[in-house]
């Protein structure tokens, strides 16, 4: 009676650990299987935001020449001390001068 309890005893403590491990395992799979969603959607908003960027330095006009007269120097400074000079025309729109900044692709004016 009592080996027949040990062998119940080992049974019942290997089958929880059977049990333990195939969770283990799945919790894994579950993971990667995050992992690799996560992985895909940001693969795939970096690729919507390189399109953007495209779209929108189209519709920035170039750079004038320092020497033309209707042109006016603009600086901009970033949080992480970054600063970036540009020239436009004084007939240029905020949104322009807006699309330039966003097409600078800087992480740090990311605003969502």
């Amino acid at each position: 009676y009592r080996r027949q309890r040990q062998m119940c005893i080992r049974d019942r403590d290997y089958n929880e650990a059977k049990q333990r491990d195939e969770e283990n395992k799945r919790q894994k799979i579950r993971e990667e299987e995050e992992k690799k969603k996560k992985a895909q959607e940001q693969a795939i908003a970096e690729e919507e935001n390189s399109k953007k960027i495209k779209v929108i330095k189209n519709t920035i006009p170039e750079e004038p020449s320092e020497t033309d007269p209707l042109s006016c120097e603009i600086a901009f400074r970033f949080p992480s001390g970054k600063r970036v000079i540009r020239r436009f025309i004084n007939t240029t729109t905020i949104q322009i001068v807006y699309n330039y900044i966003e097409s600078l692709d800087i992480e740090e004016i990311r605003y969502k």
